[in-house]
Protein backbone atom coordinates (compact mmCIF):
# COMPACT_ATOMS: atom_id res chain seq x y z
CA UNK A 1 0.00 0.00 0.00
CA UNK A 2 2.99 2.25 0.56
CA UNK A 3 4.75 1.26 -2.35
CA UNK A 4 4.84 4.24 -4.39
CA UNK A 5 6.05 6.25 -1.34
CA UNK A 6 9.06 3.63 -1.59
CA UNK A 7 9.75 3.97 -4.33
CA UNK A 8 10.13 7.61 -4.52
CA UNK A 9 12.74 7.59 -1.78
CA UNK A 10 14.86 5.20 -3.50
CA UNK A 11 14.44 7.51 -6.62
CA UNK A 12 15.86 10.52 -4.18
CA UNK A 13 18.57 8.11 -3.09
CA UNK A 14 19.36 6.43 -6.18
CA UNK A 15 22.21 8.80 -6.86
CA UNK A 16 24.31 7.08 -3.08
CA UNK A 17 23.36 3.66 -3.89
CA UNK A 18 24.38 3.68 -7.36
CA UNK A 19 27.52 5.31 -5.45
CA UNK A 20 27.64 2.26 -3.19
CA UNK A 21 27.18 -0.21 -6.41
CA UNK A 22 30.24 1.60 -8.10
CA UNK A 23 32.79 0.88 -5.45
CA UNK A 24 31.26 -2.73 -4.57
CA UNK A 25 32.02 -3.92 -8.53
CA UNK A 26 35.15 -1.54 -8.80
CA UNK A 27 36.81 -3.63 -5.58
CA UNK A 28 34.89 -6.15 -6.11
CA UNK A 29 32.94 -7.41 -3.62
CA UNK A 30 30.51 -9.21 -5.15
CA UNK A 31 28.67 -10.00 -1.56
CA UNK A 32 27.60 -6.41 -1.91
CA UNK A 33 27.17 -5.67 -5.25
CA UNK A 34 24.87 -8.67 -6.22
CA UNK A 35 22.49 -8.28 -3.54
CA UNK A 36 22.64 -4.86 -3.69
CA UNK A 37 21.59 -5.04 -7.91
CA UNK A 38 18.85 -7.85 -6.98
CA UNK A 39 17.46 -6.04 -4.57
CA UNK A 40 17.35 -2.81 -6.69
CA UNK A 41 16.17 -4.08 -10.34
CA UNK A 42 12.72 -4.02 -9.74
CA UNK A 43 12.47 -0.24 -8.91
CA UNK A 44 14.61 -0.37 -11.58
CA UNK A 45 11.60 -1.65 -13.89
CA UNK A 46 9.39 0.37 -12.16
CA UNK A 47 10.79 3.74 -12.19
CA UNK A 48 12.22 3.51 -16.00
CA UNK A 49 15.91 2.83 -15.62
CA UNK A 50 15.83 -0.33 -17.71
CA UNK A 51 18.88 0.79 -19.89
CA UNK A 52 20.60 1.25 -16.11
CA UNK A 53 20.10 -1.88 -15.12
CA UNK A 54 21.02 -3.59 -18.41
CA UNK A 55 24.29 -2.15 -18.50
CA UNK A 56 24.97 -2.68 -14.83
CA UNK A 57 23.53 -6.20 -14.95
CA UNK A 58 25.14 -7.11 -17.74
CA UNK A 59 28.55 -5.97 -16.57
CA UNK A 60 28.35 -7.83 -13.12
CA UNK A 61 27.35 -11.18 -15.16
CA UNK A 62 30.34 -10.85 -17.32
CA UNK A 63 32.90 -10.32 -14.52
CA UNK A 64 34.37 -13.49 -13.29
CA UNK A 65 34.18 -13.17 -9.56
CA UNK A 66 29.55 -13.09 -10.51
CA UNK A 67 30.80 -16.85 -10.62
CA UNK A 68 32.11 -17.47 -7.69
CA UNK A 69 28.84 -18.18 -5.46
CA UNK A 70 26.03 -20.04 -7.14
CA UNK A 71 23.34 -18.46 -5.11
CA UNK A 72 24.37 -14.81 -6.15
CA UNK A 73 25.07 -15.71 -9.54
CA UNK A 74 21.57 -17.30 -9.67
CA UNK A 75 20.08 -14.02 -7.96
CA UNK A 76 22.11 -12.08 -10.52
CA UNK A 77 20.32 -13.76 -13.55
CA UNK A 78 17.35 -13.63 -12.62
CA UNK A 79 17.72 -9.71 -12.33
CA UNK A 80 18.76 -9.67 -15.45
CA UNK A 81 16.16 -11.98 -17.40
CA UNK A 82 13.73 -9.72 -15.72
CA UNK A 83 15.58 -6.88 -17.21
CA UNK A 84 15.62 -8.79 -20.37
CA UNK A 85 12.01 -9.35 -20.47
CA UNK A 86 10.56 -5.87 -19.51
CA UNK A 87 13.15 -4.38 -22.68
CA UNK A 88 11.10 -7.34 -25.15
CA UNK A 89 14.20 -8.96 -25.44
CA UNK A 90 13.33 -12.92 -25.56
CA UNK A 91 16.31 -14.61 -26.50
CA UNK A 92 18.66 -13.15 -23.85
CA UNK A 93 16.05 -13.40 -21.05
CA UNK A 94 15.50 -17.05 -21.77
CA UNK A 95 19.50 -17.77 -21.87
CA UNK A 96 19.49 -15.81 -18.13
CA UNK A 97 16.82 -17.89 -16.46
CA UNK A 98 17.90 -21.03 -18.02
CA UNK A 99 21.05 -20.64 -15.98
CA UNK A 100 18.96 -19.49 -12.97
CA UNK A 101 17.15 -22.68 -13.18
CA UNK A 102 19.85 -24.95 -13.55
CA UNK A 103 21.83 -23.24 -10.58
CA UNK A 104 18.74 -23.42 -8.18
CA UNK A 105 18.00 -26.93 -9.40
CA UNK A 106 21.82 -27.80 -8.17
CA UNK A 107 21.20 -25.82 -5.23
CA UNK A 108 17.84 -27.91 -4.08
CA UNK A 109 16.54 -25.11 -3.02
CA UNK A 110 12.52 -25.86 -3.38
CA UNK A 111 11.48 -22.45 -3.39
CA UNK A 112 13.71 -20.94 -5.78
CA UNK A 113 13.57 -23.86 -7.95
CA UNK A 114 9.45 -23.37 -8.48
CA UNK A 115 10.50 -19.50 -8.62
CA UNK A 116 13.01 -20.48 -11.41
CA UNK A 117 10.29 -22.76 -13.38
CA UNK A 118 8.19 -19.73 -13.50
CA UNK A 119 10.58 -17.11 -14.50
CA UNK A 120 12.05 -19.58 -17.30
CA UNK A 121 8.27 -20.16 -18.64
CA UNK A 122 8.68 -16.62 -19.92
CA UNK A 123 11.29 -17.78 -22.36
CA UNK A 124 8.24 -20.14 -23.82
CA UNK A 125 5.26 -18.13 -23.30
CA UNK A 126 5.88 -15.39 -25.89
CA UNK A 127 7.77 -16.53 -29.02
CA UNK A 128 10.73 -14.29 -30.10
CA UNK A 129 9.61 -14.87 -33.62
CA UNK A 130 5.94 -14.61 -33.10
CA UNK A 131 5.68 -18.01 -34.48
CA UNK A 132 2.43 -19.56 -32.71
CA UNK A 133 4.38 -23.15 -33.01
CA UNK A 134 7.71 -22.28 -31.49
CA UNK A 135 7.07 -24.32 -28.16
CA UNK A 136 5.37 -27.44 -29.77
CA UNK A 137 5.94 -29.71 -26.76
CA UNK A 138 4.57 -26.88 -24.34
CA UNK A 139 7.86 -26.77 -22.38
CA UNK A 140 6.77 -23.79 -20.87
CA UNK A 141 3.40 -24.47 -19.20
CA UNK A 142 4.82 -27.69 -18.13
CA UNK A 143 7.00 -25.80 -16.11
CA UNK A 144 4.60 -23.73 -15.21
CA UNK A 145 2.53 -26.42 -13.50
CA UNK A 146 6.13 -27.90 -11.82
CA UNK A 147 6.19 -24.11 -9.86
CA UNK A 148 2.37 -24.55 -9.00
CA UNK A 149 3.08 -28.30 -7.97
CA UNK A 150 6.07 -27.26 -5.37
CA UNK A 151 3.81 -24.18 -4.05
CA UNK A 152 1.11 -26.04 -3.23
CA UNK A 153 3.36 -28.62 -1.78
CA UNK A 154 5.31 -26.09 0.51
CA UNK A 155 1.98 -24.21 1.23
CA UNK A 156 3.32 -20.86 -0.42
CA UNK A 157 -0.26 -18.94 -1.59
CA UNK A 158 1.18 -15.94 -3.08
CA UNK A 159 3.81 -18.66 -5.17
CA UNK A 160 0.56 -20.70 -6.20
CA UNK A 161 -1.16 -17.37 -7.39
CA UNK A 162 2.03 -16.29 -9.80
CA UNK A 163 1.66 -19.74 -10.99
CA UNK A 164 -1.75 -19.51 -11.85
CA UNK A 165 -0.92 -15.96 -13.41
CA UNK A 166 1.63 -17.46 -15.34
CA UNK A 167 -0.41 -20.30 -16.94
CA UNK A 168 -3.03 -17.53 -17.67
CA UNK A 169 -0.14 -15.55 -19.42
CA UNK A 170 1.13 -18.71 -21.71
CA UNK A 171 -2.72 -19.74 -22.60
CA UNK A 172 -3.32 -15.94 -23.53
CA UNK A 173 -0.35 -15.02 -25.50
CA UNK A 174 -0.21 -18.80 -27.32
CA UNK A 175 -4.14 -18.11 -28.46
CA UNK A 176 -5.97 -20.28 -26.15
CA UNK A 177 -9.48 -20.23 -26.94
CA UNK A 178 -10.04 -19.46 -23.05
CA UNK A 179 -7.38 -16.79 -23.03
CA UNK A 180 -6.15 -17.97 -19.63
CA UNK A 181 -9.44 -15.85 -18.27
CA UNK A 182 -10.32 -18.55 -15.46
CA UNK A 183 -6.50 -18.50 -14.38
CA UNK A 184 -6.51 -14.50 -13.87
CA UNK A 185 -9.68 -14.80 -11.99
CA UNK A 186 -8.25 -17.22 -9.72
CA UNK A 187 -4.61 -15.47 -9.45
CA UNK A 188 -6.67 -12.33 -8.52
CA UNK A 189 -8.22 -14.01 -6.06
CA UNK A 190 -5.80 -15.38 -4.47
CA UNK A 191 -3.19 -12.09 -4.57
CA UNK A 192 -6.10 -10.36 -2.87
CA UNK A 193 -6.50 -12.76 0.15
CA UNK A 194 -2.54 -12.64 0.68
CA UNK A 195 -2.39 -8.84 -0.01
CA UNK A 196 -0.12 -8.47 -3.49
CA UNK A 197 -1.18 -5.43 -4.55
CA UNK A 198 1.38 -5.55 -7.36
CA UNK A 199 0.17 -9.10 -8.74
CA UNK A 200 -3.45 -7.92 -7.78
CA UNK A 201 -2.33 -5.26 -10.65
CA UNK A 202 -1.37 -6.95 -13.41
CA UNK A 203 -4.15 -9.46 -12.86
CA UNK A 204 -6.68 -7.03 -13.72
CA UNK A 205 -4.67 -5.98 -16.38
CA UNK A 206 -4.39 -9.72 -18.38
CA UNK A 207 -8.23 -10.15 -16.73
CA UNK A 208 -9.03 -7.10 -19.03
CA UNK A 209 -6.87 -8.05 -22.23
CA UNK A 210 -8.40 -11.64 -22.37
CA UNK A 211 -11.47 -10.02 -21.72
CA UNK A 212 -11.41 -7.90 -24.74
CA UNK A 213 -9.80 -10.52 -26.80
CA UNK A 214 -13.17 -13.03 -25.95
CA UNK A 215 -14.99 -9.56 -26.67
CA UNK A 216 -16.47 -9.08 -23.32
CA UNK A 217 -15.56 -4.97 -23.81
CA UNK A 218 -17.79 -4.04 -21.00
CA UNK A 219 -16.06 -6.19 -18.11
CA UNK A 220 -13.01 -5.80 -19.71
CA UNK A 221 -12.92 -2.12 -19.32
CA UNK A 222 -13.98 -1.76 -15.63
CA UNK A 223 -10.59 -4.25 -14.47
CA UNK A 224 -8.39 -2.26 -16.90
CA UNK A 225 -9.42 1.16 -15.24
CA UNK A 226 -8.73 -0.48 -11.82
CA UNK A 227 -5.32 -1.51 -13.07
CA UNK A 228 -4.18 2.17 -14.41
CA UNK A 229 -5.78 3.17 -10.96
CA UNK A 230 -3.70 0.78 -9.13
CA UNK A 231 -0.18 1.54 -11.24
CA UNK A 232 -0.67 5.25 -10.85
CA UNK A 233 -1.17 5.36 -6.62
CA UNK A 234 1.74 2.45 -7.08
CA UNK A 235 3.81 5.12 -9.21
CA UNK A 236 4.52 1.93 -11.45
CA UNK A 237 5.53 3.44 -14.46
CA UNK A 238 5.59 0.34 -16.95
CA UNK A 239 2.53 -1.13 -15.20
CA UNK A 240 1.06 2.55 -16.63
CA UNK A 241 2.68 2.02 -20.08
CA UNK A 242 1.16 -1.47 -20.58
CA UNK A 243 -2.25 -0.53 -19.45
CA UNK A 244 -2.57 2.57 -21.82
CA UNK A 245 -1.94 -0.07 -24.86
CA UNK A 246 -4.99 -1.78 -23.08
CA UNK A 247 -7.56 1.04 -22.57
CA UNK A 248 -6.23 2.25 -26.74
CA UNK A 249 -7.66 -1.21 -27.42
CA UNK A 250 -10.81 -0.29 -25.65
CA UNK A 251 -11.26 3.04 -27.27
CA UNK A 252 -11.13 1.49 -30.45
CA UNK A 253 -13.51 -1.74 -29.99
CA UNK A 254 -15.87 1.79 -28.65
CA UNK A 255 -14.62 3.40 -31.87
CA UNK A 256 -13.06 6.19 -30.69
CA UNK A 257 -10.29 6.47 -33.17
CA UNK A 258 -8.83 9.41 -32.04
CA UNK A 259 -8.97 8.69 -28.68
CA UNK A 260 -7.36 5.51 -29.09
CA UNK A 261 -4.35 6.63 -31.24
CA UNK A 262 -4.02 9.48 -28.51
CA UNK A 263 -3.52 6.65 -25.92
CA UNK A 264 -0.98 4.28 -28.34
CA UNK A 265 1.03 7.74 -28.57
CA UNK A 266 1.37 8.40 -24.76
CA UNK A 267 1.90 5.13 -24.52
CA UNK A 268 4.66 4.81 -27.07
CA UNK A 269 6.20 7.99 -25.37
CA UNK A 270 6.31 6.15 -22.11
CA UNK A 271 8.10 3.19 -23.72
CA UNK A 272 11.18 5.69 -25.42
CA UNK A 273 10.74 7.37 -21.79
CA UNK A 274 10.91 3.86 -19.62
CA UNK A 275 12.68 1.36 -21.85
CA UNK A 276 9.81 -0.62 -21.17
CA UNK A 277 10.01 -1.90 -24.97
CA UNK A 278 7.83 -4.69 -23.69
CA UNK A 279 5.19 -3.08 -24.34
CA UNK A 280 5.60 -2.39 -28.34
CA UNK A 281 6.73 -6.13 -28.19
CA UNK A 282 2.91 -6.83 -27.13
CA UNK A 283 1.52 -4.61 -29.33
CA UNK A 284 3.49 -6.45 -32.66
CA UNK A 285 2.40 -9.74 -31.41
CA UNK A 286 -1.71 -8.76 -30.61
CA UNK A 287 -1.88 -6.50 -33.47
CA UNK A 288 -3.78 -9.71 -35.33
CA UNK A 289 -5.42 -10.69 -32.18
CA UNK A 290 -7.12 -7.56 -30.23
CA UNK A 291 -8.72 -4.07 -31.60
CA UNK A 292 -5.52 -1.90 -33.16
CA UNK A 293 -6.20 1.65 -33.99
CA UNK A 294 -3.74 1.35 -36.93
CA UNK A 295 -6.54 -0.79 -38.71
CA UNK A 296 -8.90 1.67 -38.72
CA UNK A 297 -7.16 5.51 -39.10
CA UNK A 298 -4.48 6.09 -41.95
CA UNK A 299 -0.73 6.76 -40.95
CA UNK A 300 -0.79 10.01 -41.31
CA UNK A 301 -3.69 10.28 -38.43
CA UNK A 302 -2.21 7.88 -36.13
CA UNK A 303 0.72 9.90 -36.00
CA UNK A 304 -0.95 13.04 -35.70
CA UNK A 305 -3.05 12.25 -32.99
CA UNK A 306 -0.90 10.10 -31.75
CA UNK A 307 1.55 13.08 -31.24
CA UNK A 308 -0.93 14.97 -28.78
CA UNK A 309 -0.91 11.37 -26.69
CA UNK A 310 2.87 11.90 -26.38
CA UNK A 311 2.70 15.58 -25.28
CA UNK A 312 1.02 14.67 -22.04
CA UNK A 313 2.73 14.57 -18.85
CA UNK A 314 2.30 10.80 -17.13
CA UNK A 315 -0.29 12.41 -14.64
CA UNK A 316 -2.10 13.88 -18.18
CA UNK A 317 -2.02 10.16 -19.92
CA UNK A 318 -3.38 8.71 -16.64
CA UNK A 319 -6.08 11.34 -16.36
CA UNK A 320 -7.07 11.51 -20.08
CA UNK A 321 -7.06 7.34 -19.78
CA UNK A 322 -9.60 7.58 -17.13
CA UNK A 323 -11.71 10.36 -18.50
CA UNK A 324 -15.30 9.00 -18.45
CA UNK A 325 -14.63 6.17 -16.34
CA UNK A 326 -17.66 5.17 -13.86
CA UNK A 327 -15.74 4.94 -9.83
CA UNK A 328 -18.46 1.89 -9.62
CA UNK A 329 -16.12 0.54 -12.67
CA UNK A 330 -13.40 -0.08 -10.49
CA UNK A 331 -15.13 -2.68 -8.23
CA UNK A 332 -14.39 -5.62 -9.78
CA UNK A 333 -11.73 -6.72 -8.18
Amino acid sequence: AEQRGWLDRLETEHDDIRAVLDRAVALPDPAIAIPLAFAMWRFWQKHGHLAESRRRLEAMAAAPWSRDDPRLRARLMEALGGTCWWQGEIVPMRERYTEALELWLAIGDDAEIANAYYNASFGFAVSPTGAADSDPTHIGLGYLEQARSIYRRIGDRRGEANALWGIGNYRYFRGYPDNGIDDFRSALTIFADVGDRTMEAWSLHMLGTGLLRSGEVDEARGHLVEAMRRFHAAGDAAGITLVLGDLSAIAVADGDYPRAARLRGAARNLTAVTGTQLADLSEDLLRDLRPTVRSHMSEVDVARYGAEGAAMTLDEAVAYALEGADPADAGQA
